[in-house]
């Protein structure tokens, strides 16, 4: 294998790297592929929807052999390895935090009107929680499709809000805050250029790190939703054939062993 040095490789965490429906939830190649990699010096992490006790326990639970060297979580707050254990990048997180209070508090009106209409016109949950002002988890794709519909006709008239959906969990987001702009993040403090950076995701809120602006090489599993696989199609990404962890090998077979 060809030194990997000045390679950043960011992976999606659940129905990506990590199968839930399956033992062992990554598959022995991947981790011993990802290890290959860490020692011929690429950098790799992970950027996920989890919050960061819940990715501790999916990592614990596929035994890496190389622990990631950054992670993402909440899709959006940065953290780094260190000698010691990891930590959080007080300058991105400090700044995401601060500016997802600060519209949150100028959008209490919109935030008001969003529940309301959750609560009264479908089945699904108004969620909050500390950091996360607003959520929802619907009963079902379809339901959440309707809600998208809605949401996104509400956010017509601001500027700054966004959303992240996952199947039928969505999050609602500073604009200027996704899996892709923290990872533009993390690329510039390695010094990684982005025709060097690998993104590798299965969910819609995978698609603002799947994007030639973060990363220039892209790939999907074949578990991926058809929505992220016609992005990987219309933007040169691969689609692996391969679900999960084992199209993670694919793709980076691909993308780095066949050059």
């Amino acid at each position: 294998m060809n030194t990997l040095g000045g390679k950043l490789l960011s992976f999606d965490f659940d129905g990506t790297l990590y199968g839930s429906f399956q033992k062992p939830y990554v598959s022995q190649e991947c981790l011993e592929l990802i290890e290959q990699f860490s020692r011929n010096g690429a950098l790799w992490g992970i950027n996920t929807g989890r919050a960061y006790d819940l990715l501790q326990e999916g990592l614990a639970e596929a035994s890496f052999l190389s622990l990631p060297d950054f992670f993402v979580v909440k899709e959006r707050e940065v953290f780094f390895k260190k000698e010691d254990g990891y930590e959080a990048d007080l300058s991105w997180n400090g700044k995401c935090e601060k500016l997802h209070r600060e519209m949150y508090d100028r959008e209490i009106s919109l935030m008001q009107r969003l529940k309301e209409f959750v609560q009264t016109q479908t089945l699904a949950e108004w969620i909050s929680e500390e950091g996360d002002e607003a959520g929802v988890v619907a009963t079902s794709v379809e339901e959440m499709d309707r809600i998208v519909q809605h949401i996104e006709m509400e956010l017509k008239s601001v500027s700054g809000v966004d959303y992240l959906r996952s199947t039928i969990y969505l999050r609602f987001t500073h604009a200027d805050f996704h899996k892709g702009t923290a990872l533009k993040y993390v690329a510039e403090r390695f010094e990684v250029a982005v025709e060097d950076t690998f993104a590798m995701g299965d969910g819609e809120n995978d698609l603002g790190m799947l994007n030639p602006r973060y990363a220039g090489r892209l790939a999907c599993p074949s578990n991926a939703v058809e929505l992220v696989k016609n992005r990987m199609r219309e933007e040169g990404g691969y689609v692996a054939d391969a679900e999960v962890s084992e199209g993670v090998v694919e793709a980076l077979k691909h993308h780095f062993l066949t050059d």
